[in-house]
């Protein structure tokens, strides 16, 4: 079941993604809006997975639309707690974005630094689902590089007062 969604999803993002990175991102955010299952008690994590895997492969083509993408994802990850308050359908876009940063940061080794640099701010962010997008994004870069994510969360875990030290409880669960 989780398979197939994911596959409906994936199809459905697709088309969207592509008229967003040509300059028409208001099918894609209502797309994702509608299917955030926000408000309540649970994001829509398959959708967040599976817009962060198109993602993913879209930067591993030769030659992708690097400043379309990150005009995307960082006006999204961007977006104050005022623009997309917690628990309302529009905190899907940052948790979108964060998850795709991380999946980016696999996919292109040599975009790492950029990546954990904005995955950093985000460990900051006051909404704990986006914290809970930077969770997963580290996961699944501690399963693309441990030891080069290792030492990103031993320098996070130093910084005093950082909000980037609440990640580490979730990688004990």
């Amino acid at each position: 079941m989780a398979n197939l969604k994911l596959d409906l999803y994936s199809g459905e993002l697709e088309r969207r993604l592509g008229l967003a990175l040509a300059g028409d991102k208001q099918e894609l955010e209502q797309f994702l809006l509608e299917n955030s299952n926000l408000p309540g008690p649970r994001l829509n994590i398959a959708l967040v997975a599976a817009f962060a895997e198109i993602i993913g492969q879209i930067v591993a083509q030769p030659e992708p639309p690097v400043d379309q993408l990150e005009q995307l994802l960082d006006s999204w990850a961007g977006l104050s707690l005022e623009e997309a308050p917690q628990n309302s359908p529009r905190e899907i876009l940052p948790a979108a974005a964060i998850l795709s940063y991380g999946i980016v940061a696999t996919v292109r080794p040599d975009w790492w630094n950029d990546e954990v640099a904005k995955l950093h701010k985000a460990a900051s962010s006051p909404r704990w689902r986006t914290r809970e997008m930077v969770a997963m994004a580290l996961q699944k870069m501690l399963k693309a590089d441990w030891a080069r994510t290792t030492l990103v969360l031993e320098e996070w875990a130093t910084e005093p007062e950082n909000k980037a030290q609440e990640v580490w409880p979730k990688f004990l669960q």
